[in-house]
């Protein structure tokens, strides 16, 4: 009996260092043979769970984590391992009910937060989904994928003010991510500061040369700033003629069709 929980406790460590290495496949057949030799076992089962959604055996991996969930509800990698599974389905809902029994049991997984954030994104429930992404933030400051997506959850709600510090933090992360400087790009943009929406602009063309939308978005800005520069002028003489009661005001006004350019 004792070299049997040896074998299994044996392949079921080369199963997870072979889901490290990207190995699926071989660590699936670890995973079997663990449970072959000590059956029931419910952290085994969601890890060959987790092996069956990487394979695409979406089935098989929904039956493994309603095994382990039936042996030990206590366990909140059970249910994160099935709503990782059902996120893979496109079942929010799923996910949301996942995760939350989860953070009901442990309320310091982070990735609990990140995926019912996704899920809420997925349902449109932006401001939920900022709630949890804030946890998830809160648990690990560093954790630059977590800011992002707040950062599109706040643009998403018209708040580009907080989008803007969200990528910002992002980019003293990883200064070289030419996506997040671009998307910081927009919502400067979007605000009409466009002199740090060029700056972005170009920092973007410096990090991907190719980047089609930077360098039309970055024209569209400098032709906008030009023009306000204009109707201000424009409004100061106007405004002098008045005082002089020779000249009427006219307001200007402008938009920005960012949105257009980038679809």
């Amino acid at each position: 009996m004792t070299e049997s929980v040896s074998e299994a406790t044996s392949a079921y460590s080369s199963g997870l260092l072979c889901l490290k290495l990207g190995q699926p496949q071989q660590a699936l057949e670890h995973f079997d043979r663990s449970l072959d030799l000590l059956p029931n076992i419910p952290k085994v089962l969601y890890q060959r769970a987790f092996a069956h959604n990487l394979l695409g055996n979406t089935n098989q991996a929904i039956s493994d984590c309603n095994e382990a969930v039936t042996l030990d509800g206590s366990d909140p990698w059970c249910y994160v391992h099935r709503a990782l599974i059902f996120a893979k389905m496109r079942r929010p809902q799923e996910v949301i009910k996942d995760c939350t029994r989860a953070l009901s049991r442990d309320s310091g997984l982070t990735i609990a937060y990140t995926e019912r954030a996704s899920a809420f994104c997925e349902m449109k429930a932006f401001t939920e989904a900022i709630a949890d992404l804030t946890r998830a933030i809160e648990l690990d400051p560093n954790d630059s994928v977590s800011l992002i997506c707040r950062a599109v959850a706040y643009d998403e709600l018209g708040q580009y003010e907080k989008t803007i510090e969200d990528f910002t933090q992002a980019l003293l992360l990883n200064a070289q991510d030419a996506t997040v400087c671009f998307s910081r790009a927009l919502a400067y943009h979007k605000t009409g500061q466009h002199d740090r929406a060029i700056a972005d602009y170009n920092k973007t063309l410096e990090l991907q040369p190719q980047c089609d939308k930077a360098v039309r978005n970055r024209s569209l800005a400098a032709n906008q700033k030009e023009m306000r520069a204009k109707v201000e002028s424009l409004t100061r003489q106007s405004a002098r003629k008045l005082a002089n009661g020779s000249a009427r005001v006219y307001d200007f006004f402008t938009k920005i069709e960012i949105g257009k350019s980038n679809d």
